[in-house]
């Protein structure tokens, strides 16, 4: 069995020097054996962590630190870096690894006989046997796993259009990475947000891209959105999008991202990946998903916090923008985003922001209209101190929401409040491995443990330390219970439940993992 092919205690065998015997002093040497510490104690788990994954079925998808930071961010980061044979090797090294590893498994009918599956295992042998010398078994391997085709003259990645996009120019006998998986009463559909992405032809290179173009949207959207509705019986009761990087941030966040775009900060904040960032990205994905489907959750990570938002949506309402907010009709459909990231890369911001220091800028009630012939959406949320400001303000919104005439969409998000962090049953046989990362923000003295005051780390929207989510639905079959974004009861019976439990280590007490837990009905209210 391959658990027992593992080496237990590989992790005794991996040590790095110490300061001293580098000939770093001072400053420098206090910081090369914190360092050292870090990657130590993350190396000692890793052989339990391999032989966990190697026993429990798994499902991926790859993200940018899959392969190098911003891959394919926008179209300077491809011609920069995919215009330089070592950026090259190191793209196509990693997306090999990820089909051998991964993506067999993902889609196992791209690898079976006579498919370029079967092509790339066997040009992958022959590449191997050659020690990296036989040119022609690279090749198969570059055209197999959709590495951009490069110009000969300019040594450069060719581009293609796509509608009014650029996208990297690829063979058409290319594994593709998304892929769809069928239950018995759900779907999961996940997203190849960084291979198929479009970058704008009337931007600067620089400007942040499309992260599915037109054709990229067609195939691995739209087309496995209408796979079912053929048939009305097979339509999944729940569906699961599995999108890399998230639709809907922080909206605080997202007003920093408007303000970095604006001075062309496409690198910084996460902007170059963000769905709300494009005119009509965020757009078209909800009315896509809310046109085929009614109930979905929606997985994603990225952002370096775990937190979870419900987005209720109405088609059609008979509401204008005037009346849409204090509407009591019943939405259409709902959405739920959850949020997990990042196993071990949490930040000093994202670790303000678990706290109650965040509290006083608490995340509103957003709301969003739209008019069909008119392809944009139009946050209708009231702004902070309206009533002293609305004289200023008042006839430019009466002009961009036109408040009499009846809206074609709308939908509201919420973000939902996470419960007091939880003991799970199983902490007393916490293994000795499983230790936490020290990221040494503040080391040492009466801030360190003010910093580590649970009732200061209990905020109420946000985990900011490093963290792992787990999934459940419920479905109860009698019940009562105030909803999440709620204080009145409402009926449960026969309605889904998602139940989401973050688990972090708590700092108030060392090796104490803790979850908290964000709950909400899967059904439009």
């Amino acid at each position: 069995m391959l658990h027992k092919m593992l080496p237990k205690k590989s992790h005794t065998q991996f040590r790095l020097p110490l300061a001293a015997e580098v000939g770093r002093s001072g400053k420098a040497a206090k910081l090369w054996n914190q360092q050292v510490q870090y990657l130590q104690d993350k190396a000692r788990s890793q052989t339990s962590v391999r032989r966990a994954l190697a026993n429990i079925p798994t499902y991926m998808i790859f993200d940018d630190h899959d392969v190098s930071d911003d891959w394919n961010l926008n179209q300077a980061w491809c011609l920069r870096v995919l215009g330089k044979p070592l950026g090259r090797q190191v793209v196509r090294n990693a997306l090999l690894s990820y089909a051998l590893f991964q993506g067999w498994g993902n889609t196992p009918e791209q690898f079976g006989p006579n498919t370029v599956g079967s092509e790339l295992l066997t040009a992958t042998e022959l590449w191997c046997r050659s020690q990296g010398s036989d040119a022609a078994a690279a090749e198969e391997i570059q055209t197999a796993i959709g590495m951009p085709i490069i110009d000969t003259v300019t040594d450069l990645p060719q581009f293609q259009a796509d509608d009014q996009v650029w996208v990297l120019s690829r063979s058409a006998q290319s594994l593709t990475w998304h892929y769809r998986v069928q239950g018995t009463a759900h779907e999961v559909l996940v997203l190849d947000t960084r291979t198929q992405r479009g970058y704008p032809m009337d931007q600067a290179p620089e400007a942040p891209p499309h992260l599915l173009s037109p054709t990229a949207f067609e195939q691995q959207l739209r087309s496995m959105l209408q796979a079912q509705d053929s048939d009305a019986a097979a339509t999944p009761k729940i569906t699961f999008i599995v999108s890399p990087t998230n639709v809907f941030t922080l909206e605080m966040l997202d007003r920093i991202q408007h303000l970095g775009l604006l001075h062309n900060k496409t690198y910084d904040m996460d902007i170059g990946d963000s769905w709300n960032l494009e005119s009509t990205a965020r757009l078209r994905l909800m009315q896509e998903i809310f046109r085929h489907r009614q109930l979905i959750i929606l997985l994603s990570g990225d952002i370096h916090f775990g937190a979870a938002l419900r987005v209720d949506y109405w088609h059609q309402p008979a509401e204008t923008a005037a009346t849409f907010r204090t509407s009591l009709s019943q939405p259409d459909a709902c959405l739920v985003q959850l949020v997990a990231s990042a196993v071990c890369n949490s930040e000093l911001l994202t670790e303000v922001l678990q706290t109650k220091l965040k509290q006083p800028f608490s995340e509103r009630v957003r709301h969003w209209i739209g008019y069909d012939d008119e392809n944009q959406e139009i946050e209708i949320t009231p702004r902070v101190w309206r009533s002293i400001i609305q004289s200023l303000t008042q006839l430019l919104d009466r002009k961009k929401t036109q408040p009499e005439r009846q809206i074609s969409w709308g939908y509201r998000s919420q973000w939902l409040h996470r419960q007091p962090a939880r003991q799970p049953h199983w902490q007393q046989q916490t293994p000795d491995w499983l230790q936490p990362l020290q990221n040494g923000h503040l080391t040492s003295g009466i801030l360190k443990r003010l910093w580590h005051w649970r009732w200061l780390q209990e905020g109420q929207e946000v985990v900011g330390l490093n963290n792992i989510g787990l999934v459940q639905l419920s479905w109860p079959e009698s019940a009562a219970a105030p909803h999440a974004t709620q204080q009145t009861p409402v009926q449960l019976e026969g309605i889904p439940i998602v139940i989401y439990d973050l688990y972090w280590y708590a700092p108030w007490q060392v090796l104490h993992v803790v979850y908290s837990r964000f709950q909400t009905a899967l059904h439009p209210e």
